[in-house]
């Protein structure tokens, strides 16, 4: 096992970029190493910082390794402010671009001058297996458009968003929430491989999970859907730092179930099962109610 790397948190830093077209840009960065542990305090790896400011905008780039130098993740994002023609600052545009073991994407965010969403489109691919255990890649794509009321305040969001799944299908769904991103309506249309048209609704509701103590141990994303072609629901638990912990999918009845990595598992194993914090259930019986939602 290589030796724990040197974590450090850098003073001061300045660079001079050219581009091009000869351009130059000029400003400050800084550079921080951290290290990662666990519930119990055990080293599991560390995360590379950069951040940068300067007269070509400012970002950052984040990498996550494990306790043996493996890379794990890695994100950048970019920030370049909006000014009008009387060169008033109105917002900014926000470019993170992400990759892990189990997908990438792109996310374009614009904000305006108070820091409220106004735009954004969410694009990527994601890698995860189905009911029968072999692997499948499905492409999507989101955007979001914010409601702004006549004083210019925003109100509410709708959201469409599309899936393409390796088989030949794809999902297009619309949905309007309010300014607490509580969901107020939302329908679909599902294509199969074949062509075959249906369509019904949906809802989404989100839900924190506490442990027996009352401290926040992590939230749960469930989904559920009403339409032409049948009826079902997806269930994502989540720890505290959004990392996924299990999931369930139930469509027409049968229900499959997923670890962490989108793998499926045996249901019958969940007595065995622990969440990633190291947490128990709340009644300390087997996960059904919140971590291993059926």
């Amino acid at each position: 096992i290589p030796a724990e790397p040197l974590f450090r948190s850098m003073i001061s830093g300045e660079y001079v970029h050219t581009d091009a077209a000869g351009d130059v840009f000029t400003g400050v960065f800084t550079e921080t190493e951290t290290e990662n542990v666990d519930v119990s305090g055990a080293y599991i790896g560390y995360t590379e910082t950069l951040e940068w400011n300067g007269t070509d905008g400012s970002g950052s780039e984040t990498e996550e390794y494990d306790e043996h130098w493996n890379w794990i993740s890695a994100s950048e994002t970019d920030r370049v402010d909006n000014y009008d023609q009387d060169n008033i600052l109105t917002g900014y545009t926000q470019t993170t671009t992400w990759e892990d073991a189990y997908g990438s994407g792109v996310d374009t965010e614009e904000f305006n001058s108070e820091g409220q969403l106004i735009s954004a489109t969410y694009t990527g691919v994601e890698t995860k297996q189905n009911g029968s255990g072999a692997t499948q890649t499905e492409s999507y794509s989101e955007q979001v458009i914010a409601i702004i009321d006549d004083n210019g305040d925003v109100t509410g969001y709708t959201v469409t968003e599309t899936w393409d799944d390796a088989e030949g299908g794809s999902v297009t769904t619309t949905a309007e929430y309010d300014a607490d991103e509580n969901m107020i309506s939302g329908d679909y249309v599902h294509t199969d491989a074949a062509g075959n048209l249906s369509s019904g609704v949906f809802t989404e509701t989100e839900t924190e999970n506490f442990d027996a103590n009352g401290a926040l141990i992590g939230y749960t994303e469930t989904l559920e859907w009403n339409g032409t072609n049948g009826s079902g629901s997806e269930v994502e638990v989540f720890d505290t730092t959004g990392q996924l912990i299990s999931a369930s999918m139930t469509e027409n009845g049968v229900t499959t179930h997923y670890d962490g990595n989108w793998n499926v598992i045996d249901p019958d194993a969940a007595d065995d099962y622990q969440p990633a914090d190291g947490s128990q259930p709340v009644d300390g019986s087997k996960p059904d109610d919140g971590y291993y939602p059926a």
